[in-house]
This record gives structure tokens, C-alpha cells and sequence, in this order.
């Protein structure tokens, strides 16, 4: 090789410096806003809609459940006459946990003008304190094994079902349900109650 010859010279690393971990930092950040913002709007369009994973118009499935704080029993039956939230969940599952709030709180408002009811097949004495620790209140049906959730096909939870007041369903989506949303939902099969 001639001295003339020019040599490709090696590339230089790249160096971390302050400014640049702080820029790639705020990209990062930006980014992950920005999939939150979009998961979120798909999330509540989702429950803005209609159907799901469960026909529409159907009756829900049959069921019979022991209440873990009342120890009595609630059936598919009591569901009938007024629009029902029937939400899936586990101690476990933190999106569920973040849902439980805003759930006590829509049971709190719905005076008897609606109803909501929540399922979960982890044993009573886990739920009751969990629920405690939190000062939760809202109704736990215990269903031992899971068949109900099965029946309703719950494949993943936080998993919520909306019913009218014949024991039909309107609704159902998989995520932490936004109680604006459910409380607009339930104002609504109210009121297509009270017109008919």
C-alpha cells in the first residue's frame, strides 16, 4: 500500500454524556407517553362500544353464588329489573386493584337504580381482608373453582360485563373499567328502561 493512499480512519464511539443520556431519556419518556395516551383512548373507546367477546342480546349465563361479606346467596335471578355491572377480579391482578375504588364508589351511587356485583374465586378470607386493609365495600360473589367466570367466559380480568334489566348483555370489555364511562352506561340502560 502507497503512502498515498488514504486510510479509512476507524469510527470514534459514541461518548454518554449528560446532555445526551438526558435527551435520549426524554425521547424515551415522550414515547412511552405517547402509547399510554393511544392505549388509554383505545381503552375507553372500547367501552364506549357496543358488543365484545359475548353476544349481544343474549342472556348472560346462569349462576348461583355465595356473597363473601353477607354469606348470602345471589343468583342470576336477582340480576333481573335493573341494568347490573358484573366485574371479574383477583387480589392479585394489579389493574384490578386500581378498578376497586372507582367500582365502591359506583356501588355507593347507585342507590338501587342500578347494581354491580363483582366475582372472584380466590377464597373468602383473602378477598375480606384485602377488602378491609383497602375500606372497600362493595359485593364479592365467591366462585369457588371459577365455573362462573368460565360460563362468562373470562379469559383474562380485570373483565367487565354490562346487562339491562332483562339479564341480557349489552356490553363487555377486558382492562380496568373507567367508572365515568360504566356510570354513563348504566344513566343509559335507565333510562331505555324507564322508556319502555
Amino acid at each position: 500500500m502507497s503512502e498515498d493512499t488514504p486510510q479509512e480512519e476507524a469510527p470514534t464511539p459514541r461518548r454518554w454524556t449528560v446532555k445526551r443520556i438526558l435527551k435520549e431519556g426524554l425521547e424515551i419518556v415522550i414515547i412511552m407517553a405517547v402509547v399510554v395516551g393511544l392505549m388509554t383512548l383505545y381503552q375507553r373507546a372500547d367501552q364506549q362500544g357496543e358488543g365484545g367477546s359475548l353476544p349481544t342480546g343474549t342472556r348472560a349465563p346462569d349462576f348461583s353464588l355465595a356473597d363473601m361479606v353477607t354469606d348470602e346467596t345471589v343468583s342470576y335471578d336477582d340480576l333481573l329489573g335493573s341494568p347490573t355491572i358484573v366485574n371479574f377480579w383477583a387480589t392479585w391482578c394489579g389493574p384490578c386493584r386500581s378498578e376497586l375504588p372507582g367500582l365502591a364508589r359506583l356501588h355507593e351511587h347507585s342507590k338501587g337504580r342500578y347494581q354491580l356485583i363483582t366475582i372472584t374465586d380466590e377464597p373468602p378470607g383473602i378477598v375480606t381482608t384485602f377488602l378491609e386493609h383497602r375500606r372497600l365495600s362493595l359485593p364479592v360473589l365467591y366462585d369457588p373453582g371459577g365455573r362462573v367466570a368460565r360460563s362468562f367466559g373470562v379469559e383474562s380480568i380485570p373483565m367487565t360485563v354490562l346487562l339491562d334489566d332483562d339479564g341480557l348483555v349489552v356490553h363487555d370489555f377486558v382492562g380496568p373499567a373507567y367508572p365515568d364511562i360504566l356510570l354513563e352506561r348504566m344513566e343509559r340502560l335507565i333510562a331505555a328502561s324507564e322508556a319502555q
